[in-house]
């Protein structure tokens, strides 16, 4: 958290409430910079006299996601705006060397695959969760979600921590959705099904579960002939435009 020209950091669960010490600490025309998971009215309506004086306000959200653990101190975070994720993944540390280079060698840099699929690797998976809330308003889905995001831990089926790049749950966490997203040149083959399908494991109490595995460049002969029967729901970039209605 920065506020003017220092640099502090607090957070409620080792050092104190943050909302007294923004009383204190906010002047008019401050300048506050906030990292935080979430920002309610109710927060707002604790401090509004502050607020409401400030200058400038950035607030950067942390990434939704579902942890094993409260006392875990690993925390994803995320900028929403498209246009400064790219400038700050591509751009931030490298701004001198791409001035020396010029736009168009840049340009090359930049779209190499290797690198470019691995930045929008990210932006798809977004995109894909955006895709399922969709069709869960449009009751396209299995069920309604109550919870949803990307998940992280421990898989032991795989005898290592694991992701699930999207992750949708039942209110009463009977029924599951995993979700496999891949933005890459090549198709989505049986090693990645057989990963998603081991994700299972880590919640062996479900009742229910499906699969949606989402593909840039298409799915193999071998997902394809055996994804009816493993209960999984091939979604290409074109079903993306597919709005459910």
């Amino acid at each position: 958290m920065k506020i003017m020209s220092d640099t502090l950091i607090r957070d409620n669960k080792n050092y104190g409430s943050v909302g007294e010490f923004l009383k204190d600490v906010i002047r008019e025309g401050s300048d506050l910079s906030v990292v935080s998971a979430y920002f309610t009215i109710f927060a707002y309506y604790g401090l509004h006299e502050q607020l409401d004086s400030i200058k400038n306000m950035k607030f950067l959200f942390g990434e939704p996601t579902f942890v094993n653990t409260i006392e875990c101190d690993v925390r994803n975070y995320k900028i929403e705006d498209n246009y400064f994720s790219f400038w700050y993944h591509f751009l931030f540390e490298k701004k001198s060397f791409y001035e020396i280079l010029g736009s168009e060698e840049s340009a090359k840099e930049i779209m190499d695959p290797q690198s470019f699929f691995s930045y929008f690797g990210f932006v798809f998976e977004t995109i894909c969760l955006e895709y399922m809330i969709r069709m869960a308003k449009n009751r396209k889905l299995p069920f309604i979600p109550s919870k949803y995001g990307k998940w992280w831990g421990n898989n032991p089926a795989r005898k290592c921590q694991d992701d699930i790049d999207v992750l949708l749950i039942d209110d009463k966490n009977e029924k599951y959705i995993f979700c496999e997203c891949k933005f890459k040149g090549e198709s989505f083959g049986k090693s990645e099904m057989e990963d998603m399908l081991s994700r299972k494991s880590i919640f062996a109490h479900a009742k229910e579960t499906y699969f949606y595995a989402f593909s840039k460049s298409g799915f193999s002969d071998y997902v394809k002939e055996n994804a009816s029967s493993n209960n999984i729901t091939l979604v290409t970039v074109d079903d993306l435009f597919e709005f459910g209605e």
